[in-house]
């Protein structure tokens, strides 16, 4: 049995993460400031409380869990503020946990990044090939830290993957997202105001993005590795599966809202190194994906009406 360290544990992919660590044998050990850990998270890890911005909180337990593994996902999900200064910190704070990880004597990170690294005027990302120019702070701070844990691996002598995680939907998902959005809405039979609704977009269930880190993290792969779907779906098309699955098509307002100026018509993982190097393919298909968070959506609204 192999300890892991993992950060980000309570999160949208870390939840899904620890049920497939803990099934796969890992000896996981989860690293997390709030005390409210969620309860279908608790049974699958060690918890340990630590400040992640506080390198002295975070010191000791780097040195006593003594981990040769490391999956950092923790990172705000400030999607609403892509250029909060919080970004910055967690550069800091993600250089120093590394520097802890492998100088405590940590064989191998993999660490999620980012889709906003990349310059999305190519609209097909390919690793290696498109241009890497963020245009965000959340995306030049994923990018420097990916320049940093390339250079402290080779500094060490370590091993190190990077995952490149496109757009994300799943169960417990901040309902001001785009998908839980439009699932509540529908549900509340309330109208959502859309724009037309035609940019291209990559998007994968969690569970399979926890599925694809996982593997990266297994694999020999040495780098970074795109973690999407590889399949072009425009908005329209997710916000008419949703409709379909809860009613309410008629209350989709689509050019109720603008679309941002600037925004990108077409963002789409090239994703031939996830499936023919490291070797993985999804459980969901975007159909069976979005049912199933429908399903649980409707779960929680009814569990919410009863208390």
């Amino acid at each position: 049995m192999s300890r892991l360290l993992v950060t980000g544990a309570t999160g949208l992919i870390g939840r899904q993460l620890l049920p497939q660590l803990h099934a796969a044998g890992y000896e996981v050990h989860a690293v997390a400031h709030r005390i409210d850990i969620p309860a279908d998270a608790r049974p699958f890890a060690t918890w340990h409380s630590a400040d992640l911005l506080r390198a002295s909180s975070l010191r000791p337990i780097v040195q006593s869990v003594s981990a040769p593994y490391l999956l950092h996902l923790a990172w705000p999900a400030l999607v609403e503020n892509l250029n909060s200064g919080i970004h910055q910190t967690f550069l800091d704070a993600s250089c120093s946990l590394l520097r802890e990880f492998y100088y405590a004597g940590g064989a191998r990170a993999v660490v999620a990044g980012t889709c906003f690294e990349y310059d999305w005027s190519e609209g097909l990302c390919v690793e290696n090939r498109t241009p890497l120019k963020p245009s965000t702070a959340y995306g030049a701070a994923k990018d420097q830290l990916r320049r940093y844990l390339e250079s402290l691996a080779r500094e060490t002598d370590r091993s190190w993957a990077w995952g490149r995680v496109f757009f994300v939907y799943g169960p417990h998902q901040s309902p001001t997202r785009f998908v839980p959005a439009l699932i509540h809405g529908l549900l509340n039979q309330r109208p959502v105001p859309c724009t037309e609704g035609y940019q291209i977009r990559d998007y994968l269930h969690a569970f399979d993005v926890a599925s694809a880190l996982l593997r990266l993290l297994e694999s020999a792969h040495e780098g970074t590795c795109n973690i999407g779907s590889g399949e072009a779906t425009s908005l329209r098309e997710i916000a008419g599966h949703i409709a379909d699955l809860t009613g309410g098509r008629e209350l989709l307002q689509f050019g109720a809202r603008p679309t941002p100026k600037g925004e990108s018509p077409v963002i789409l993982a090239d994703v031939h190194r996830l499936h023919h190097v490291i070797g993985w393919s999804p459980r969901f298909t975007l159909a069976s994906g979005l049912a199933h968070v429908v399903a649980a959506c409707r779960q929680e609204t009814t569990a919410a009406s009863l208390v």
